[in-house]
């Protein structure tokens, strides 16, 4: 195994907890945060900088090899795998920071009286979940399988924030869809358009793998918690409906920009087609009768050729200003 480029520095924090007790500690390795009989360990690792620390899980909580490379191999797509005495799933979770989305994979196993998430970045992702714990929620008397259900339902909660800051990043395009001019417009809708492609992709695997938790029979997956696995397929498929809409109005707005960019495209047309028609007839006439005239005093000026090409550059250069103050011409640097 070799660690991801770019991997963040590992850290780990354990929590027990049981109906009377919850303790919190920092341990140093894996080892220090092996199952207990009276409880449920919740070991969380973040950051897969220290491969030998993700390695030493297969002997602290039996982690079979096959999954310690999907863990360190990112990003995976969004499944369920199962191995003897433990049960896993591999998610991907976004979260907008500082106006961008962040997206990292998180692993949640689940054996007996014992769960094991690993994060990418730092970040408390689930603080929900440690909040519900410290106050004595009806969590702290159920299983790992239900700790497991919680953590994939913070996982998956996490995607509306997402597709709201999406849909707000439309909603700002929208207003200036026909006003927009040049490339950056539709590069920007093209971008967002791809990142709702990529979400969808990774929300419609999740609701692949809730469907095989649901249809597991293991001792590690109750009647109880597939009862609560059914409300994160529900929010699996809002989502998806979501994202649907939201993906039909990145298409209509790059409709109704190329829609703006036809329409000042026949503007430009009209107005060069009204300069046209009026230097027409002048050009007809000039080119009947040429300078044939015998009474021309301009041909005996000592300035005319000059004067000529003066009257030349000057209506060429001020012909060019006006139709670049108009935006009907980019000149680019």
């Amino acid at each position: 195994m070799v660690a991801p480029v770019n991997a963040r520095a590992t850290s780990l924090t354990s929590l027990f907890y049981n109906q009377e007790e919850l303790e919190q500690t920092t341990p140093q390795k894996p080892s220090q945060a092996t199952p207990r009989e009276d409880g449920v360990v919740w070991l969380d690792i973040v950051g897969l900088e220290d491969i030998e620390l993700i390695r030493s899980l297969k002997n602290s909580h039996d982690i079979h090899h096959l999954l310690l490379e999907d863990i360190v191999h990112v990003p995976q797509r969004p499944k369920l795998q199962s191995y003897p005495g433990l049960e896993s799933v591999i998610l991907r979770m976004n979260r907008v920071e500082e106006s961008d989305v962040v997206s990292e994979q998180i692993t949640i196993i689940w054996g007996h009286g014992f769960v094991v998430t690993i994060q990418e970045h730092e970040g408390d992702t689930f603080t929900p979940v440690r909040t519900r714990l410290k106050s004595g929620a009806p969590i702290r008397s159920k299983g790992p399988d239900y700790l497991a259900y919680a953590l994939v339902d913070t996982v998956i909660d996490h995607y509306f924030p997402v597709l709201e800051f999406m849909s707000q990043k439309l909603d700002l395009l929208d207003t200036t869809a026909l006003e927009a001019t040049g490339p950056g417009f539709l590069k920007e809708v093209q971008a967002i358009k791809k990142d709702l492609v990529e979400e969808r992709t990774n929300l419609w695997a999740t609701r692949e793998a809730l469907a095989e938790m649901l249809r597991l029979e293991s001792s590690l997956m109750t009647e109880d918690t597939k009862l609560h696995l059914r409300d994160c397929q529900d929010h699996c498929k809002q989502l998806l409906e979501h994202l649907d809409s939201l993906r039909d109005a990145s298409t209509n707005l790059i409709d109704l920009y190329l829609s703006g960019v036809a329409h000042k495209t026949n503007e430009v047309m009209q107005h060069l087609t009204l300069i046209a028609t009026i230097f027409i007839p002048l050009s007809f006439l000039a080119g009947v009768f040429g300078m044939n005239f015998e009474y021309m005093p301009e041909l005996k000026w000592r300035w005319s050729y000059p004067l000529f090409w003066v009257a030349v550059v000057s209506i060429g250069g001020g012909m060019t200003r006006y139709f670049v103050k108009r935006g009907w011409l980019k000149i680019s640097s």
